[in-house]
């Protein structure tokens, strides 16, 4: 999304190892997000978004191939719209006694899971 941390700033790059040229990466606008998402829907993608209310763990859920993973910042989670418009809303299980996780680790989570089911 526009406004947020460039995928291809050298930091970024360096600390994927070079692993980001080989993925697939969509820039998208926040004013083109019907587009985007109507986009993503007519070519076989299956929408999760991270969220902590009315969502399932991530343990019950098989991924497929083609799935977009939609995350938000620590401090306002992901936005109302993205969270209507998911095919799935799902959440990481945690202790009782953490309120929530970094979004990086959380992408970590949800990605490594997604790559057990669909590339080991």
């Amino acid at each position: 999304m526009e406004g947020t941390a460039d995928v291809y700033s050298p930091k970024v790059v360096r600390s994927t190892m070079g692993s980001i040229f080989r993925q697939n990466i969509i820039y998208c606008n926040f004013n083109e997000k019907e587009e985007f998402v109507k986009f993503l829907k007519e070519n076989g993608y299956t929408l999760f978004s991270t969220v902590l209310e009315k969502s399932d763990y991530i343990e019950n859920i098989k991924f497929d191939k083609k799935n977009v993973f939609i995350f938000g910042n620590e401090a306002n989670g992901v936005c109302e719209f993205f969270k209507e418009v998911s095919d799935r809303n799902i959440k990481i299980r945690m202790s009782n006694k953490t309120d929530s996780l970094n979004v990086s680790v959380a992408a970590g989570i949800v990605m490594y899971k997604h790559y057990i089911e669909n590339y080991k």
